[in-house]
């Protein structure tokens, strides 16, 4: 990784901050929504995709909450 020692000048800063918070108007959005054609992406996600989607969220969430709520009482000896 490079190392910059010059100082950025203020319009140097202000792109900086305009691409960080960089958006799209809504009407593209809808638009590039509508698009068809082979390079756009295929809407496939169902309510039940969805649904299980995120009830395998909440138990991938529960297993290291639990993990985390079980390692200080089985620690071994080097930890103690």
């Amino acid at each position: 990784m490079a190392k910059f020692n010059r100082k950025l000048t203020s319009e140097e800063e202000c792109l900086i901050h305009v691409k960080a918070i960089r958006i799209k108007p809504l009407s593209m959005l809808s638009q590039e929504a509508g698009e068809q054609g082979e390079h756009t992406l295929k809407r496939s996600l169902g309510a039940m995709n969805l649904i299980t989607l995120g009830i395998g969220a909440v138990i991938g969430a529960g297993i290291f909450v639990l993990t985390g709520q079980a390692a200080p009482s089985m620690q071994g000896r080097r930890l103690r």
